[in-house]
């Protein structure tokens, strides 16, 4: 949680530290990596932990992650695959449709990493209306959100979530209409994030006109159109499940438009 903390200041510090800890205890590091068929269950998170911050929008930052990661040394990554993924395997693999109740807590946890994440102000604030508007749908529902998300969230997301509960973001421009999108390849000219914006606004649209009834999901996808054109984290987060939702509740017409995509 402290790799992950929103303060970059504290990051750098438990980072520096952590690669003079690494370094002093080689032959430790070293018993941990082939003291048994796996590597120890501490040192898989640890490396997980790391490898998760790699994308961290500070150069610096990213330097000492991969000092860290250097004074570990080389691991083979059967060795780790049995200790890091297994605890993941146990959850679900499956996307969760729109109108799903862990559909809101995935979506806050994905928007929190694009309000860290965020390369300029403007991304930022985006990321942070999202997530202010998200918090308001929650609680127009009537429901706690301290009770709500206490237990489904850690500090790192809670840190992030707590200031946006009573925020005042408002929306000065309008959202952008939705853009067609050519198939996939079709033009060349067109980018793989230029397609995977075009087609998330799209789709985001289509679901939001007839593709979704209940009304907690629509007010926490609605807000989703700013960031179409943000990070393409997030929108690969999107995207597959507008494409379930539609495959479930769209029209004729929605549905032929997905297919003809992925044909």
């Amino acid at each position: 949680a402290v790799v992950s903390t929103q303060s970059t200041g504290v990051r750098a510090h438990t980072l520096a530290s952590l690669q003079q800890l690494l370094h002093d205890n080689q032959d430790i590091i070293h018993h941990m990596v082939i003291g048994s068929e796996t590597v120890d269950k501490v040192l898989s998170e640890l490396i997980s932990a790391l490898l998760g911050g790699v994308r961290d929008p500070d150069p610096d930052i990213r330097i000492l992650i991969c000092t860290c990661l250097g004074e570990v040394g080389a691991i083979d990554v059967g060795l780790l695959e049995s200790t890091i993924f297994t605890e993941t395997s146990k959850h679900k693999v499956y996307l969760n449709a729109i109108e799903d109740a862990n559909f809101g807590p995935d979506l806050l946890i994905t928007l929190t990493k694009g309000y860290r994440n965020s390369v300029d102000q403007l991304c930022e604030d985006k990321f942070a209306f999202a997530i202010q508007e998200a918090l308001s749908a929650y609680r127009s529902c009537g429901d706690n959100l301290f009770k709500l998300f206490k237990d489904k969230f850690d500090e790192s997301v809670m840190e992030i979530l707590e200031p946006h509960i009573n925020s005042r973001y408002i929306l000065t421009q309008p959202y952008e209409p939705a853009r067609a999108s050519p198939v996939f390849k079709s033009e060349s000219k067109i980018t793989f994030e230029e397609w995977l914006s075009d087609w998330t606004g799209m789709l985001l649209h289509k679901v939001l006109d007839n593709c979704c009834n209940d009304r907690l999901a629509k007010s926490l996808i609605g807000p989703l159109k700013i960031i179409t054109s943000t990070q393409t984290e997030t929108l690969q987060f999107l995207l597959p499940i507008l494409v379930l939702q539609i495959l479930l509740k769209g029209d004729t017409p929605a549905i032929a438009l997905v297919l003809t995509e992925i044909q």
